[in-house]
Formats: C-alpha cells, sequence, structure tokens
C-alpha cells in the first residue's frame, strides 16, 4: 500500500515528477498554512459560532446551506486567503512566475449529507482531468480541524496509470462551467458529473488518511479520489486549490492521461499570481 510522504525533494522539478508519477505528500509545519487556517476559521465562526462543526444542527438545512454559500464567495478571491496561497505555493518551492492557479475554494462536507439521493456525485470516485482539467494539474487540500481517517476522502492509488471506465467522454467544460461551475450545489440538477461507469465489475482498494489542521495534502489531479461519507456527528470544512506548472504543460509534461476524455479545457480560468 502506498505510504504518504512527509517530505518535499529539495529540487521542484523534482516534486512535480514525483506527484505526475502519483506521490502524494502530507506536509506539515508550511509557513502560512496556520494563519491561512485561522482567517477562514474567523470568517466562519463569524457566521456559525465558535462550535461551527455542530451548526448544521442548530440550523434549518435551508439556513445552514445558505451561511455555506455565502462563505464559498467570500473565500473565493479573498485578497487575504489568495496572498497566503501565494506564499504556501512559494514556501512549497514554486515559482509564481512558473505557475497558473485556480483559486482556493472553501468545501463543507456535513453529517449524513450522503443520506441524501441528491447527493450522490459529491461521493462519487472520480479523477479532476475528467473535468476538462490538464494532465499537470496539481491539487492541494488543506484541512480546517484535525481530521480521523472517517472524516477525510480516499485514494485509490492502485489506478493511478490504469484505464478505469468512465463517463468524461461527454463532459464538455464550457457547457459545463455556464450550467452549474466548480463550487456550486449539486442537488437539483442534471449535469453531467463524471464519475466511473461499470462499478460492479470494478476492484478498487482505497487509502485513508488523517491529517491535522492545516496540514497540506499534495496530489495530482489524475489521482482517483472520493469523498467519504461523514457520519462523524461534525461537519467538515477544509479548502482546496489548484496550480499548473505552465511550462510543463507546454510541453505535455504531466500525470499520463490513461481514460481522460473530456472536452474543453480548464485552464483558460485559473489566474495567474504576479
Amino acid at each position: 500500500m502506498m505510504q504518504m510522504r512527509t517530505e518535499i525533494p529539495a529540487e521542484n522539478s523534482e516534486l512535480r515528477q514525483a506527484l505526475y508519477s502519483g506521490q502524494i505528500f502530507r506536509l506539515s509545519g508550511v509557513p502560512g498554512c496556520a494563519g491561512l487556517v485561522a482567517t477562514v476559521l474567523a470568517m466562519l465562526q463569524e457566521d456559525l459560532g465558535d462550535d461551527c462543526r455542530r451548526a448544521q444542527f442548530c440550523l434549518s438545512r435551508e439556513q445552514f446551506l445558505d451561511y455555506v454559500s455565502s462563505l464559498k464567495q467570500r473565500v473565493y478571491g479573498h485578497p487575504a486567503v489568495l496572498e497566503t496561497v501565494q506564499r504556501i505555493i512559494s514556501c512549497v518551492g514554486f515559482e509564481l512566475r512558473k505557475v497558473a492557479l485556480d483559486p482556493p475554494r472553501f468545501r463543507a462536507v456535513i453529517h449524513d449529507g450522503h443520506k441524501n439521493p441528491k447527493a450522490g456525485p459529491a461521493y462519487s470516485p472520480h479523477r479532476d482531468t475528467w473535468y476538462g482539467n490538464p494532465q499537470a494539474q496539481i491539487n492541494w487540500w488543506i484541512p480546517l480541524h484535525d481530521l480521523t481517517e472517517a472524516e477525510t476522502f480516499l485514494f485509490y492509488p492502485e489506478v493511478f496509470a490504469v484505464p478505469v471506465p468512465n463517463s468524461s467522454l461527454h463532459f464538455r467544460y464550457d457547457e459545463w462551467i455556464v450550467q452549474v461551475g466548480f463550487g456550486r450545489s449539486y442537488l437539483g440538477n442534471d449535469a453531467l458529473y463524471p464519475t466511473i461507469e461499470d462499478t460492479e465489475q470494478l476492484v478498487l482498494n482505497p487509502m485513508a488518511f488523517s491529517c491535522g489542521a492545516g496540514d497540506v495534502i499534495l496530489f495530482s489531479g489524475t489521482h482517483l479520489h472520493g469523498t467519504r461519507e461523514n457520519s462523524s456527528g461534525l461537519t467538515r470544512f477544509s479548502l482546496d486549490f489548484r496550480t499548473v506548472h505552465l511550462e510543463d504543460e507546454a510541453q505535455g509534461i504531466g500525470a499520463p492521461n490513461v481514460d481522460n476524455k473530456s472536452q474543453g479545457s480548464a485552464l483558460k480560468d485559473y489566474v495567474h499570481p504576479q
């Protein structure tokens, strides 16, 4: 079973190649992460109170989701959040002038949310590349709280470079971004969410992990992964963002494309850090 690495190579090119080959990193103590978590938690607690992880039980479902939706909009593109994220990227060894950034997004996985029949797409294993993302995409995931294995998500590293039957052939990025857009609610719409097909004949061996608040989980967007069903009694809050090394993308360097047939490119909507 693959183990997460906790130290990065000295050279950023070596780190990128490790990520493109399927290695996963869990980094603790990255400068800026503690401040980022504190900033977003303060925004969260301003709306939901100090016990924000249990707030879903004190509000109606509509009220709670309204607060979460509002916070998603506040975090996305927030100057202090964006500035800190760029510092984090630099501290991990990336040259900002050489990367494109999909800005940080706030996520919430509610207790027993998987029991809503319409929530299936949020929990289904997928590769981010099935959504029109580049093979050179690198994902950065940061929890706002200490989390057990039961509260994070699952990787399926054995199929990193193995084709998995999926519905990405029917995904068109330009239509998706107009119809749904990333980060909006998946409930009540009929948009295509690329996912695995023929699941009954597919055997997957998941890799679980725990992590601390402010840790960085760094992995290729090609990794098959999926959110765990959350029955912990607490809402899971996290941040994530994505980067693409532009020289690698231009040269066709990245993780192997074994089964992505999506159309269009999300890269045009990334921003370029200053």
